[in-house]
């Protein structure tokens, strides 16, 4: 049932099974592949996700298109289609088993998610690391500066030096991880 509706969003090209996924081809431009794949996400029975890698221009970038699809489609939580184009930091997390990501990401944001019971800090940080900077990330947020960095005094009093370099990152991946 999943291939016909897959082929269907897809238009003319084939849809095989690939491991306990699927896969496909499309001529459609990324973006317009994203927004059919997503209403395809939508009629399917189940959740799913979907991956939409680069745009090849023969048959010698498919592999790295369908490696960027698949990334893609890990790293997404359900109903949403990723592209592999626009995952930054999150395709190289797609190279690593799961359930080991989060289990480490745990660890690292534990202090955090420990005084986080809403998961307003957690949202928060992310849009902080996501965005680079606190007025950006209120306005992503739909709140005042002032309160970001009231929640940002509240994260550095959890234990975490966002302004350095190295906790940056791994406070930035571990957040994508957990989303």
């Amino acid at each position: 049932m999943i291939g016909p509706v897959i082929a269907a969003s897809l238009g003319p090209g084939p849809v095989l099974r690939r491991g306990g996924n699927w896969a496909g081809w499309s001529g459609l431009p990324p973006d317009r592949l994203a927004g059919r794949l997503t209403e395809c996400l939508r009629a399917l029975p189940a959740p799913c996700s979907a991956g939409v890698g680069a745009q090849a221009a023969d048959l010698s970038g498919m592999e790295e298109s369908l490696l960027g699809a698949e990334a893609a489609a890990l790293v997404s939580p359900a109903g949403v289609v990723a592209r592999a184009d626009r995952l930054g930091p999150a395709r190289l997390l797609a190279a690593l088993p799961a359930g080991v990501l989060r289990a480490q990401a745990r660890v690292i944001l534990g202090p955090l998610l420990a005084v986080d019971r809403e998961g307003t800090l957690l949202e928060t940080l992310a849009a902080v690391l996501d965005e680079g900077g606190a007025s950006r990330a209120a306005d992503r947020l739909g709140v005042h500066r002032n309160t970001v960095t009231t929640r940002l005094d509240r994260i550095r009093a959890a234990g975490f030096d966002v302004d350095d370099p190295a906790t940056r990152l791994a406070l930035h991946l571990a957040c994508h991880v957990l989303r």
